[in-house]
């Protein structure tokens, strides 16, 4: 659960019957800037496998109103991937440990297939995006990315860039939900839910008028319109779950 007077919180849901639960903690970011956001990482094995280690890492960063907040989220994800590697030391887990860092991240990837863009002509937009980046610092991914994590969504996809996982309070549509990965193991799907509607829908924002209990969800995971399913969606989150599977069967 996050700090302060915050409800929300964390979860990682595991099934007993395939995995061991091996030991576990709680992270959370210092300071008061950092928004009483926590991390949660759990450390799992297969009974199948006791040689086979599965560290998993999740947390939801803050959503930044302006470029000066940039620096703050990137510095979260800098310290929930310390956490996780800080983790994986103390607890002397091997280097060939599976790893996934999932979660809300507030944040973009680069897309897939950049095109050339025009960079933005005046002295002052120069000065104002010279500051935005000398102060927003190293870009998260660039951080997980130097130290081998992938996205299993983007590993995989190989046609375009469009998928929308939430709708902000600000109507931006973005793919702020991840899921990375590292180590021996290979991603065999990801999407997201429900599966039948497309990647690249744009959600609504949510509704209060209906109670979410009455929400119809086998109607929601069968077949109807795109509108349909909109409406509906709204009445449970701004968010849509991404699912990823992964083969472990690759030798260690």
């Amino acid at each position: 659960q996050r700090t302060g007077s915050k409800q929300d919180g964390l979860l990682i849901g595991y099934r007993k019957s395939k995995l061991s639960l091996m030991n576990s903690k709680q992270v959370v970011f210092p300071g008061f800037f950092h928004y009483n956001r926590v991390g949660l990482v759990a450390h799992l094995r297969l009974r199948t496998n006791e040689n086979r280690d599965i560290i998993l890492g999740t947390t939801h960063i803050f959503f930044p109103e302006h470029f000066l907040e940039l620096r703050t989220r990137n510095q979260q994800v800098n310290l929930m991937y310390q956490a996780v590697e800080g983790f994986i030391a103390e607890n002397s887990i091997g280097a060939e440990a599976f790893t996934l860092l999932v979660g809300d991240f507030n944040s973009k990837l680069p897309p897939l297939h950049v095109e050339e863009e025009k960079p933005e002509q005046g002295y002052i937009s120069t000065i104002l995006e010279y500051i935005k980046r000398a102060y927003d610092g190293e870009h998260w991914w660039d951080v997980l990315r130097k130290s081998d994590y992938k996205s299993s969504y983007r590993e995989l996809s190989t046609s375009h860039d469009l998928i929308y996982t939430h709708v902000a309070h600000t109507d931006e549509h973005s793919e702020c939900d991840f899921v990375f990965y590292k180590g021996k193991a290979i991603p065999t799907e990801s999407y997201l839910e429900p599966r039948p509607m497309p990647d690249d829908l744009k959600l609504l924002r949510p509704v209060t008028q209906i109670e979410i209990y009455d929400v119809n969800y086998d109607a929601l995971m069968g077949e109807m319109s795109a509108d349909d399913f909109l409406q509906a969606w709204a009445s449970i989150s701004d968010h849509r779950p991404k699912t990823s599977w992964f083969d472990l069967s690759e030798p260690l």
